[in-house]
Formats: structure tokens, C-alpha cells, sequence
């Protein structure tokens, strides 16, 4: 991927880039389980920030 120029249809696919969640679960598992453990925190911290917010 480094070095490759994007050829895309449109912007949005260039700003948008999506992966087949098996071919990446195959390659690095670690890398799922980190950004699960990344978006659980993040929606800890909101929820934590919203109960301090409100009270």
C-alpha cells in the first residue's frame, strides 16, 4: 500500500477506505482486538464524561 496512488471513482472512496475484515483477521488479529479495546475505552470515556457532565 505505501507508495501506490489511489485510483479511486471518487473522493469519498479516497477519504473512505474500508477492509475485508477476514483478510485482516488473518494477516494481524492483534490489530482487531487492540481497536476494539481502542473503541470500548473511547466509549467508556464518553459515557463517563456525560454522567460527570450532567451531574
Amino acid at each position: 500500500m505505501a507508495g501506490q496512488v489511489f485510483r479511486g471513482a471518487t473522493w469519498w472512496e479516497w477519504l473512505v477506505h474500508t477492509n475485508d475484515i477476514n483478510e485482516l483477521w488473518k494477516a494481524q488479529p492483534t490489530y482487531l482486538i487492540s481497536q476494539g479495546v481502542y473503541m470500548l475505552a473511547g466509549l467508556i470515556t464518553f459515557i463517563h464524561g456525560n454522567y460527570h457532565l450532567r451531574n
